[in-house]
């Protein structure tokens, strides 16, 4: 490995020490919002969400409802108010990736301009300790949300589940999704990286005319192409989005800006 755990903890805290924000009132005001609005959607979602604040380097939101979804209990460490607790929850076996994951995002972000950065999203998996003592794998997701006055990263929402596959023959894995560019970059190893698009443009018309509530047939005639490929479409829209319903899909796409 490039660099040991500690190195890479030294940086995380580093990292931390030296983000500066600036952050009016007025935006905590607007993050009051942020929080219901969140709020709102985790509970549709059945999806535990958490919002990380740069400026007070606290979680500020945090939602309370219990991931019980297959029969898991929910995961510890990350209702507590720092990174640290939830990093000495993960798997010995998966810390050096998700502490490299978490770096990645936020060099990531930026490598871009300011105008790209909310929205891009770091999907990875790994196990984390679940109040039973038991590891069990998360499918975590940081999301940058909000960017103080300089454009620089100030809110950071954090989205987890437990994955239905708990096989622990499984290995981690990770995809950063620039939904501003459409792409996303997979990281297999520090050298690969591969590019693909989020949706392309036809499956964006899909979800942009199902989320207007159009049907199957009503897109068809719109799009002057046969209900067949519409639903293909819809399939591939699920998939792209982990989405398990149509509901979940177009919630998705709004919220990254694809609709």
């Amino acid at each position: 490995m490039p660099s040991s755990i500690e190195s890479l903890k030294k940086r995380h805290k580093d990292l931390f020490e030296n983000h500066r924000c600036n952050v009016s009132d007025n935006a905590y005001e607007d993050a009051e919002k942020i929080k219901k609005a969140i709020d709102q959607l985790s509970k549709i979602e059945n999806r535990k969400m958490s919002i990380f604040d740069l400026n007070k380097m606290q979680f500020i939101f945090r939602d309370n409802q219990k991931s019980d979804k297959f029969d898991h209990p929910v995961f510890v460490g990350i209702d507590e108010d720092s990174f640290e607790a939830f990093y000495d929850n993960i798997h010995p076996d998966d810390l050096y990736f998700a502490l490299e994951t978490g770096l990645m995002s936020y060099d990531y972000a930026y490598s871009v301009p300011p105008s790209e950065r909310t929205g891009c999203i770091m999907k990875y998996e790994f196990r984390v300790k679940s109040k039973t003592g038991k590891y069990v794998w998360v499918n975590f997701r940081i999301v940058i949300y909000e960017l103080d006055s300089n454009g620089d990263l100030w809110l950071l929402l954090f989205l987890s589940d437990i994955i239905p596959n708990q096989d622990q023959n499984r290995k981690p894995k990770r995809i950063l999704i620039n939904v501003n560019t459409g792409k996303t970059f997979n990281y297999f190893d520090d050298t690969d990286i591969v590019e693909k698009p989020v949706l392309s443009k036809r499956e964006i018309d899909v979800i942009k005319l199902l989320s207007e509530g159009y049907c199957s047939k009503e897109i068809a005639d719109r799009l002057f192409i046969s209900i067949n490929t519409v639903n293909k479409h819809r399939h591939s829209i699920l998939e792209k989005t982990n989405s398990e319903n149509t509901a979940q899909a177009v919630l998705y796409a709004t919220r990254l800006g694809l609709i």
